[in-house]
């Protein structure tokens, strides 16, 4: 069967499933207990969001990945989307043996995060 009009003109999927931010859980974090890498320089002048309100909303994204609180978070300004945030976050595996490493994309300008994968490659940047 060929293609309909309508059906060329629709864009392709993405490998990454976006969710509002409303729809995520709201655990509670303690910020104090998080290892943090993010500065004002990461972020940029015009960043809607503070390292610490990253934090809170990582742990709601982190949430939907694990029961274990976000142990690390390292933001960095995302490649692909110059208005959103990648958060890479650090959780203890279900059984407590190991770290799961995730990331995931905050996007604040359409309140929509990026579903989180695994990053086993991820490495927590060190302060020079």
């Amino acid at each position: 069967m060929a293609p309909t009009e309508g059906a060329a003109a629709t864009p392709a999927p993405t490998d990454m499933l976006t969710i509002s931010i409303a729809f995520l859980p709201t655990p509670s974090v303690d910020t104090s207990k998080v290892k943090l890498a993010c500065d004002a320089s990461t972020l940029g002048a015009s960043a809607t969001m503070s390292c610490a309100d990253i934090v809170k909303l990582t742990a709601r994204v982190a949430a939907t990945m694990s029961k274990n609180p976000i142990e690390q978070v390292a933001v960095a300004k995302s490649a692909d989307n110059p208005s959103a945030i990648e958060v890479t976050f650090w959780v203890k595996s279900e059984d407590g043996k190991s770290t799961t490493v995730f990331t995931s994309t905050i996007d604040p300008a359409n309140e929509t995060v990026t579903f989180p994968i695994e990053d086993a490659s991820a490495v927590f940047p060190t302060t020079s």
